[in-house]
């Protein structure tokens, strides 16, 4: 992670692109790309209030130069923002539907490879959310494929999470531990912390559905520490503190369940 004097220095450079773009003839198409990277820079140090008001500004900026592959990177990740933090899911899969058109144009597909998956994996989740399961299959297995046809091994595994993600929900548990356990060790080797607590979150629910409650347990663990190492906010480590809260609340475990109360206060300060 940059320290603190870095990442001023970077944002030292990002304003003054901007600022001095105002004086060139061709201001926007250096202003939309530094709002999109300096909304960059917010979305991935977790500051995603700062992060959606220079999508707006980048969205805004790039409409006025017809910069289309800027316009659709701001307005999608406008739409992740909203579904994984505002709980505006089907405003967000009504954005990513605006934003597809994009990508079934020409070679845009080919061009803009990994936004184009990224993108489906966004409308899987999406139609997670809002419980429309055979629409989340529909766009995992699709993403499957184009990653194979493409030959992008580690977006295919992201698909092969979601998937697994989606059977635990059906209750199909030897299937939903199966895709897990195949997409882990890449997930788990990055750097992406949401997703690897995610993953060990449904993993340990996977191994609770089949009764191997030890593994479980292992999985609910390193969740946890991951949570405790990183920081990062997520619905799955909320669900989990939840649960404990509820165990507590029947064992009467007044002090179990005032540190889940404080987690779940501390989690939702992460969330903006």
């Amino acid at each position: 992670m940059a320290t603190k004097d870095k990442k001023s220095e970077t944002l030292m450079h990002l304003d003054s692109v901007i600022f001095i773009s105002k004086y060139l003839d061709d201001k926007s198409e250096y202003t939309c790309t530094a709002y999109l990277l300096k909304a960059n820079f917010f979305y991935s140090n977790k500051n995603f209030d700062n992060a959606l008001e220079n999508y707006l500004l980048a969205l805004e900026s790039s409409k006025l130069v017809k910069n289309k592959p800027i316009e659709v990177k701001s307005k999608t990740y406008i739409g992740v923002i909203k579904l994984e933090r505002t709980g505006s899911e089907q405003e967000a899969i009504d954005i990513f539907r605006q934003c597809m058109g994009f990508y079934n144009e020409g070679n845009n597909k080919r061009e803009y490879l990994n936004d184009y998956l990224l993108l489906l994996h966004d409308f899987s989740e999406g139609f997670r959310r809002i419980q429309k399961l055979d629409s989340s299959h529909y766009y995992n297995i699709k993403g499957v494929k184009e990653s194979q046809k493409f030959n992008k091994k580690f977006l295919k595994n992201y698909f092969i999470f979601s998937e697994g993600i989606n059977q635990v929900l059906l209750k199909n548990y030897v299937a939903a531990r199966d895709s897990l356990k195949n997409s882990y060790e890449l997930i788990n080797k990055s750097n992406d912390h949401t997703n690897k607590i995610i993953s060990n979150y449904y993993l340990a629910e996977s191994y609770k559905g089949l009764k191997q409650l030890d593994t479980a347990t292992f999985y609910f663990a390193k969740t946890d520490s991951i949570y405790q190492k990183h920081k990062v906010y997520s619905n799955e480590v909320k669900k989990m503190y939840q649960n404990k809260m509820e165990i507590a609340k029947k064992n009467r475990n007044l002090k179990k369940e005032l540190f889940c109360v404080n987690r779940m206060l501390e989690l939702d300060s992460l969330k903006h």
